[in-house]
This record gives structure tokens, C-alpha cells and sequence, in this order.
């Protein structure tokens, strides 16, 4: 596998992403919500999904630092960039799902933090080659 083929597969996973959380948020605006939750239900659920995101997006972004530092391949590297894109598509999808059932601002605002996290995991050829350098440079 060359760089051109493994940033044309992150790039793949990265924008059905996005994709699939902006779809997921639209179809939770038009939808109908029917649903009478307790206070106590609503509190209890944002305190997870937050919980999530302050757990998930720090987690997946030093492991994607430690994991790529042990090994010196790319399709190791490919690997790692999937793992981490989908471990910070967890608390989107989470947000998106509280926002659809409580309908508020903080389960959006969680939403946007998953978008700015997922940029941080944005392939690009300077990343590859920054990590192909870098490993150059310690053999």
C-alpha cells in the first residue's frame, strides 16, 4: 500500500463520518419526539453522553500517539487512523442520539465537540509523511 492509497482509505472513513453524524443529526431535528422523559431520566442520560466525551476523545488521541510510536508501518498507521476515527465517532453518535430524545443545546454542543475532536484525526499526506520521516530518521 502506497500514501496515496491509505489517505484515499482515511479519507473514505473520515468523511462517511461526518457524513453519517450530520445525517444523523438531521434526521433527529425532522423527526417527531413523542417522548415524556423525567427530569431525572434527562439528567441522568447527559451525564453519560458527557461522561463519554470526556473520557473517549483524550483516550483516542493519546492512544493514536502511543500506538503509532511502538510500530513502523503504514498499513499500521492506516490501522491506528481507523481505530481512532471510529473510537471519536462514539460520542457523536451518543450526542446525536440524546439530542434526538431531550432535543437541547448541550447534547448539540457535545455533537460540535465530536466534530472539532474528528478533525484532529483528518489524514493527510503531510501526517504520513511526518510519521514515515519520523521513523526514517530513528532506524
Amino acid at each position: 500500500m502506497n500514501k496515496k492509497q491509505a489517505q484515499k482509505q482515511l479519507f473514505a472513513l473520515y468523511y462517511a463520518i461526518y457524513g453519517l453524524l450530520i445525517l444523523e443529526l438531521v434526521i433527529a431535528h425532522l423527526l417527531p419526539n413523542d417522548f415524556f422523559l423525567s427530569s431525572n431520566t434527562v439528567m441522568i442520560m447527559q451525564g453519560v453522553v458527557i461522561c463519554l466525551l470526556l473520557a473517549i476523545i483524550p483516550t483516542a488521541l493519546k492512544l493514536y500517539s502511543v500506538k503509532i510510536k511502538i510500530k513502523s508501518d503504514l498499513s499500521y498507521y492506516v490501522h491506528w487512523s481507523k481505530i481512532q476515527m471510529i473510537l471519536l465517532y462514539i460520542p457523536g453518535f451518543a450526542s446525536g442520539v440524546l439530542y434526538y430524545f431531550v432535543r437541547d443545546r448541550s447534547s448539540l454542543f457535545c455533537l460540535l465537540i465530536a466534530f472539532v475532536a474528528l478533525i484532529f484525526s483528518k489524514p493527510t499526506l503531510a501526517k504520513i509523511d511526518n510519521y514515515l520521516n519520523d521513523e526514517e530518521i530513528k532506524s
